[in-house]
């Protein structure tokens, strides 16, 4: 079946494909193969002008911008506004994040748009990879804006988060990371608009590439077969803690509360307002001399207002990476894998006190795939203190706003994953490439006006 031109319905292919977007990152992770494929229809009009390319591309980044708004879900399951007031608050939040997505899709739309028009025999096999390249690009540029401008809670999500963790087809984080996963999902849908397009004649050509975009989800899923497993290796008990920054007291006795079940470390949540380090160590450290027993090792890690280093410590004979969780996604992910080429068996992440529901959910996902990126446990303390495996699989954790402790058996690792050993710089050479597409695309486009 062909794509056929249409003269009407201007942006209806970028509504769809956000509206496409939206829900594989509500659950529906299997549309995320081919979201992209109506916008790169409704960009493949030959008639199309500088205009209609920018503004189908904002469209798209405005519907996806919409999934930030406060949806919640009732009792029966259905997605419900909260209130008016909660609806209007939300947008008027998100505005930064709906302006710098509906820039990013103009980007978009213009890259794409100019290399949909590139018509000569060479260079049309590789438009759909050079598609897929720019989208991954232009996310991987969008990682670096900062967190509080993302409509979305708890940082800017890459497609490639659609695919839930604990999918085999998630393991090609291990490889390329996030970013990859992200250009194997948009390059699937590349195809398939490929294999579609009206003006391409030649059946095998077609049939080829739609075997590739019906394939690309396979062979993703194909690397789930490598995936680490939890067992082997030597066994640390690990734990975290989920209560309020303030209350000294009741941190130390969630920690207490584990010290049956013999953690070798417990990761407490970041400190708020005046508070330091060495109250809590202090208190800790008190309350242990009273019972006469050793002191268990209290990981943590300054305020949320000061700056933190990123760090290691030597618990017996295992280097523990520590990192502070406050800050932007993309910059915690990077320093995580620095922690990890420097040797580091686990890798701590120190949050805040308090989050809100969604945000935790968005942590985990992003937890997960810092575990499978870098092939270590991640333990995460602070509101939805959770404990990740290798895998992605999550061992441990507490939904927010509860409080409380979670501990578990991990297995301290030194081997290091392809994406650690030199690709997590990928999202960097995306980032560049994506620029570089989207100035070529649009001196193409001037030139085909002129």
């Amino acid at each position: 079946m062909a794509i056929r031109e249409r003269g009407r319905g201007l942006v209806s292919g970028a509504v769809v494909s956000g509206l496409l977007v939206t829900a594989a990152f509500a659950g529906a992770s299997f549309l995320a193969w081919f979201a992209l494929t109506p916008l790169l229809a409704a960009l493949d009009r030959r008639r199309e002008n500088f205009r209609a390319l920018a503004l189908q591309g904002a469209v798209f980044g405005i519907v996806l911008a919409a999934a930030g708004l406060p949806w919640r879900a009732d009792p029966s399951g259905a997605l419900l506004p909260e209130g008016v007031g909660g609806l209007l608050e939300g947008a008027f939040r998100a505005a930064p994040g709906w302006i710098v997505l509906a820039l990013a899709g103009a980007a978009f739309g213009l890259a794409a748009g100019g290399l949909l028009g590139m018509r000569t025999r060479i260079l049309a096999p590789t438009i759909a990879p050079a598609i897929a390249v720019t989208w991954a690009g232009l996310e991987a540029l969008l990682a670096l804006c900062p967190p509080g401008l993302s409509p979305w809670p708890g940082g800017w999500l890459a497609l490639g988060h659609a695919i839930p963790p604990e999918y085999p087809e998630a393991q090609l984080a291990r490889i390329t990371g996030v970013s990859g996963l992200s250009l194997a999902v948009a390059l699937s849908s590349a195809f398939l608009h490929a294999g579609l397009r009206p003006d391409s004649k030649r059946w095998m050509i077609r049939f080829l590439f739609l075997a590739l975009s019906l394939g690309i989800p396979f062979a993703c899923r194909w690397t789930g077969s490598a995936a680490p497993g939890d067992d082997g290796g030597t066994v640390v008990m690990a734990g975290a803690v989920s209560a309020p920054g303030n209350d000294l007291d009741r941190i130390v006795s969630l920690a207490e509360a584990m010290t049956l079940n013999g953690p070798s470390f417990v990761a407490a949540p970041a400190l708020e307002g005046s508070r330091t380090p060495e109250e809590l160590k202090g208190v800790f450290e008190a309350r242990a001399a009273g019972r006469e027993s050793p002191a268990l090792p209290l990981l943590v890690a300054g305020t949320e207002s000061e700056t933190l280093e990123a760090g290691e410590v030597l618990l017996g004979t295992h280097q523990i990476g520590v990192v502070h969780g406050a800050g932007s996604p993309a910059k915690t992910s990077l320093t995580l894998c620095y922690l990890t080429s420097s040797g580091a068996e686990a890798l701590v992440i120190i949050g805040r006190a308090s989050e809100p529901a969604a945000t935790a959910r968005w942590q985990r996902t992003f937890d997960a795939y810092r575990a499978i990126e870098c092939g270590r446990h991640v333990i995460r303390s602070g509101a939805g203190a959770a404990i990740h495996a290798p895998s992605g699989r999550m061992l441990a954790g507490i939904s927010p706003p509860l409080e409380g402790s979670v501990s578990t058996e991990i297995r301290p690792s030194a081997a290091a994953t392809p994406y650690v050993e030199g690709l997590y710089l990928l999202g960097r050479l995306l980032a560049l490439f994506a620029g570089t597409f989207v100035i070529g695309a649009g001196l193409s486009f001037r030139e085909r006006r002129a």
